[in-house]
């Protein structure tokens, strides 16, 4: 891929962690993106009333236990983490709380 810059520029990209990087310039369209995607998961959670199959907390749920293997570790702990949830979130949450159990049930396989 071509990065268009010119020799000598390269004081002009910094890195954003995990191989990547971004011009300098770019900073506030990529932190205002990112804030907007937090915003939007946030709002998806909340207009999520119910947690039922076919919504958006169990389909994010049920997505994130098979991504992360939950049918062999039978644990939930990668699964949370990549969503940036903690165990007392679901506890403190309904909805999340029913999501989970039912996302659980759907990716666990008896052994």
């Amino acid at each position: 891929m071509s990065s268009n810059l010119k020799k000598g520029e390269i004081k002009e990209i910094r890195s954003i962690g995990g191989g990547a990087y971004i011009r300098k310039g770019d900073s506030k369209i990529i932190s205002d993106c990112v804030d907007r995607h937090e915003k939007e998961f946030k709002d998806a959670i909340a207009n999520d009333k119910t947690g039922e199959k076919g919504g958006f907390i169990f389909e994010m749920l049920n997505y994130q236990l098979a991504n992360h293997e939950f049918c062999i570790t039978g644990d939930t702990t990668d699964t949370l983490d990549a969503l940036g949830l903690t165990t007392e979130d679901i506890e403190n949450n309904l909805c999340l709380k029913h999501g989970l159990s039912l996302a659980v049930q759907d990716n666990y396989y008896e052994k």
